[in-house]
């Protein structure tokens, strides 16, 4: 089990104290030790707390090949990124902002539906 300096921290979260690092774990439940005078988190845990949105995506774009996509990312396989790329049969979706209407919105449009209907 490796771990990491909570100082070691800083750079990849682009932080500039360790009290936003601390806080950041804290958010998303990332076990900070505590050994004397240093703090640590272990890697695997930090890593896949932080890199978590990144595998989503890639689980929205690739579905079941995520995890092939992922490895490819992770080791630089640029041409290869291209081709599953270019042969993705599941695309990021389109959401569409007309489905999600302000509630306000639709209660004044029922009203307006029964008061056309009276």
């Amino acid at each position: 089990m490796k771990t990491i300096l909570i100082k070691n921290l800083l750079e990849p979260l682009n932080y500039k104290d360790l009290k936003a690092v601390r806080s950041w774990c804290t958010d998303h439940d990332v076990l900070i030790i505590k050994q004397g005078k240093n703090e640590f988190v272990i890697e695997s845990e930090f890593e896949s707390v932080f890199e978590k949105p990144f595998v989503d995506k890639l689980k929205r774009k690739f579905g079941g090949g995520w995890e092939d996509a992922y490895r490819l990312y992770k080791d630089g396989n640029i041409p290869a990124l291209n081709m599953i790329n270019s042969l993705s049969s599941n695309p990021m979706p389109i959401y569409n902002k007309k489905n999600n209407e302000n509630p306000f919105v639709i209660k004044i449009k029922e009203y307006e539906k029964k008061k056309n209907a009276a």
